[in-house]
């Protein structure tokens, strides 16, 4: 199967730069938005190029051999985030405590946890209307992974349902890494996620 990457698939639409980092969305958002309906259709093609290059982004990396070792996973998700929020005004944050070792993800460990935090990063960029984005994730000595995601931004009802599966979905897909996920959000202090996964989330390398 042969990947095309999308900075060739997009270099005839849009003068991207010598990086698709981010999308270089800095380029289109230099063209003219002369009216709500023009606003509306460029907003659809940055959404369309920036899931089109994640998407392809990350079928390449789980093509590497490493892509299920501990550390490259958790290095994975901040680059997640570094790329999405770079040209945001909001302040991203990432530290671990993950050392590079002779240990691996079970595999729908790894692709569940990415799809978790790319949803839940969208979620913050969408709706938080944030400041400050901090993530921080830890490894005991036993194996347990401990995971909070904060931001700053507003608060809502957590039992409350809302529109799109973005939440459900979260949910879901810790249940099936077998962990607990919980929700806080505080009006004027933002929102904090917590999921824990169980020590049996990572295995010896053979």
């Amino acid at each position: 199967m042969v990947l095309i990457s999308p900075c060739i698939l997009f270099i005839s639409l849009f003068p991207i730069s010598n990086t698709c980092s981010g999308v270089r969305l800095t380029d289109i958002l230099k063209l003219k938005e002369a009216d709500p309906e023009s606003a509306k259709i460029l907003q659809q093609i940055k959404e369309n190029i920036l899931n089109l290059y994640n998407g392809t982004r990350d079928i390449l990396w789980s093509l590497n051999n490493q892509s299920d070792d501990v550390y490259e996973t958790i290095e994975h998700l901040k680059d997640i985030g570094t790329e999405l929020f770079q040209y945001t005004s909001m302040d991203f944050e990432y530290e671990h405590n993950v050392n590079p070792q002779s240990s691996k993800l079970k595999l729908d460990i790894t692709r569940n946890l990415i799809m978790v935090f790319k949803e839940i990063y969208n979620n913050i960029l969408k709706h938080s209307n944030a400041a400050k984005v901090s993530v921080k994730i830890s490894i005991s000595d036993s194996g347990n992974i401990t995971l909070f995601i904060r931001d700053n931004g507003k608060s809502f009802k957590t039992t409350d349902s809302y529109p799109g599966n973005g939440l459900k979905n979260i949910r879901n897909r810790v249940i099936r890494m077998n962990g607990v996920i919980n929700i806080s959000s505080v009006p004027g202090e933002g929102t904090e996620i917590k999921i824990d996964l169980p020590n049996n989330s990572i295995k010896t390398k053979e």
